[in-house]
């Protein structure tokens, strides 16, 4: 059997009219919607393949990291002068934090979420994690979608069979099955609490999940969280009971939205709402714990199988601070003057954001302008990871003659219910490594995997 890029790219040069096809596929993307920043979603004309078997390791090694994380948040919530270490001021002005404390009530508090990593030789590699509803879910089944049903993807079924994931599918099966956990029966209502601050930006991806859940017999509305109430003990729409309620705003916007959450603060004092994702979901995403993770000296309380898996898939991390730390190697070191030495190698970050805020490259920075980085990090609210290389990956791209074109790419596990259930691969073609894709400043791959 051939070498599936090689089959499918020999299929690719058999198309007659490859400018026409290549049209055809950016049409179809207008009309779904499947644009960002007037840019097509998806540039390229060749799927990521991963094999069955790659998917079984990167479930296993996703959810060791993600037991991990969640152990070292709970650390934190149980030891406070753990958290005043770890995670200062996260909560720091925050109208009821006590309500971050509270169960979620259902087996686990991460139901979905998302590793943000690359492939490497050694398997992925994870750099941040995002523990609310993924963003990426559109892109991921709409890109896939678009190619498995194309002239070019059958032929190439019959010589190296594939599936696709059906994300959007396994987000609703979640929804339902965690409902039924919470105590729930039957099919829930449910409610996306998308302040309208947000509306434009998250329409297109929970437009595509009410039709998934409508095709299914699961009403799911939208309303801005104000427009929710608490009356004889549940939270109401329009006079409904909500079953099942949907965050879709993030952690550092609950003091910001101020009284339009009173009637979610109050159904989740009652214990009567079952919300998706826990507001512990936002503890697990701070990249403070990854250096918790990753010190050998904590104790998580997992097996050592989980615990070795984890840190193998993850980054040396340390919080930026005037102290002895554990080096690379294990090697005890002041650490500032260690953050130095490395510049070429390290990468400093806020403990807390997205969207590549505030991230500093080292081997971007002089020895002067890295020393006034540390400097400013130094004073709180950072971590300092050991870059991890990303490798050039080469597509075929949607233009006439299909060109080969060098990108930089992240491949991101989509995490429901416990298990990897798709992938979101980004990629950026002008070397700068940005791919933030609603923003326009990358596009997107399907993923294949290969039976």
């Amino acid at each position: 059997m051939s070498d599936p890029v090689v089959a499918w790219r020999r299929m690719l040069a058999e198309v007659p009219d490859s400018g026409a096809w290549a049209a055809d596929r950016v049409a179809q993307m207008d009309h779904a919607g499947m644009t960002y920043m007037g840019k097509p979603a998806m540039v390229v004309a060749e799927p990521s393949f991963v094999t069955e078997a790659q998917m079984a390791q990167d479930q296993a090694v996703a959810r060791a990291v993600v037991d991990c994380l969640v152990a070292a948040g709970q650390m934190c919530l149980d030891d406070a002068g753990l958290a005043d270490r770890y995670v200062k001021g996260w909560l720091e002005g925050v109208p009821d934090a006590d309500l971050f404390s509270l169960p979620a009530g259902y087996s686990h508090p991460v139901v979905f979420g998302r590793l943000d990593g690359v492939r490497t030789a050694d398997g992925l590699r994870f750099l941040e994690f995002n523990g609310g509803l993924p963003g990426g879910i559109l892109p991921a089944d709409g890109s896939a979608t678009l190619l498995k049903d194309t002239d070019v993807a059958v032929r190439f079924g019959a010589e190296h069979p594939f599936r696709v994931a059906t994300v959007g599918e396994d987000v609703v099966s979640a929804m339902v099955s965690t409902w039924h956990d919470f105590g729930g029966t039957g099919n829930p209502f449910t409610a996306v609490a998308l302040p309208a601050e947000l509306k434009e930006i998250a329409t297109p991806g929970i437009t595509y999940l009410s039709g998934i859940a409508a095709a299914r017999g699961i009403e799911l509305v939208v309303a801005d969280p104000g427009e929710m109430v608490f009356a004889d003990g549940r939270l109401r729409l329009d006079g409904r009971a909500i079953d099942v309620l949907v965050r879709a705003f993030f952690t550092p916007m609950f003091a910001y939205l101020g009284e339009r959450l009173d009637g979610i603060k109050a159904a989740l004092r009652a214990e009567s709402l079952c919300m998706l994702a826990s507001l512990q979901s936002g503890l697990f995403g701070l990249k403070s714990l990854f250096a918790l993770v990753t010190d050998p000296a904590v104790n998580l309380g997992l097996s050592s199988d989980v615990v070795g898996r984890a840190r193998a898939a993850l980054p040396w991390t340390r919080l930026v601070e005037d102290a002895v730390a554990t080096d690379f190697n294990g090697d005890s070191v002041p650490l500032l003057p260690f953050l130095a030495q490395q510049r070429e190698n390290l990468v400093i970050k806020p403990v807390e954001g997205y969207g590549g805020a505030g991230v500093e490259l080292g081997w971007n920075h002089t020895e002067a302008s890295w020393a006034d980085v540390i400097a400013r990090a130094a004073s709180g609210g950072h971590v300092v990871q050991h870059k991890v290389p990303i490798l050039g990956e080469e597509f075929s791209v949607l233009e006439q003659g299909f060109p080969v074109q060098t990108f930089t790419a992240d491949h991101n596990p989509l995490l429901c219910a416990g298990s990897v259930c798709g992938y979101y691969v980004r990629l950026a073609a002008d070397g700068s490594g940005m791919t933030n894709v609603t923003g326009g400043g990358a596009s997107v791959a399907p993923t294949f995997i290969l039976q």
